[in-house]
Formats: structure tokens, C-alpha cells, sequence
């Protein structure tokens, strides 16, 4: 299960959903295993990987049985913005 937190989704032509997703991997991708992403203060598991797609820097496209998603590692500047006082704060 995805939690729709900070995601896009939209059809594939097969069916599936596709998610757009702005979060960091809890552990690594593994097929047949399902992600933990930490979205937020959130943590989201998926149902098990069926294959991994694209793997940069910056982003993972990986599929599930019903889904197909794209993390991306990369915060929006809003995003980046919010979380900036309160990395200063836990440092100080």
C-alpha cells in the first residue's frame, strides 16, 4: 500500500497506476520485496517489487503488480525550504 502523500497518479495505458513520489529508501530495492519508502514523517511499504525500471542519482522507477512508481530522492525548494530550520535546530 502506498500512502498518497506528496504523489501524483495518474493511468498507463496497461492499467496500471504510475506515482510520482518525493521520499528517501528506508532500506534497498530488492524484486520480490517491498519498498519502504519514508515520505515525510511517513513510512510506506508497497506490495512486492516485480522489477526495477531506471536507477539514477536522483531518482528509482521500479513496477509492483499494480503499480508503476518513481521516487525521486530530489525535494522540491518548498520542501527543502521547510525542512532547513529544523535540521539548524536539531544541530544546534
Amino acid at each position: 500500500m502506498i500512502i498518497h502523500f506528496n504523489t501524483e497518479k495518474r493511468k498507463t495505458q496497461k492499467g496500471k497506476k504510475e506515482y510520482w513520489i518525493r521520499g528517501r529508501l528506508v532500506c534497498p530495492l530488492t524484486v520480490g520485496r517491498p519498498a519502504v519508502i519514508l515520505v515525510g514523517n511517513n513510512i510506506c511499504r508497497t506490495l512486492p517489487v516485480l522489477a526495477l525500471h531506471k536507477e539514477t542519482a536522483t531518482e528509482i522507477h521500479f513496477e509492483t503488480p499494480h503499480a508503476h512508481c518513481h521516487l525521486s530522492f530530489t525535494p522540491l525548494p518548498a520542501d527543502a525550504a521547510k525542512e532547513a530550520p529544523a535540521k539548524l535546530t536539531a544541530c544546534a
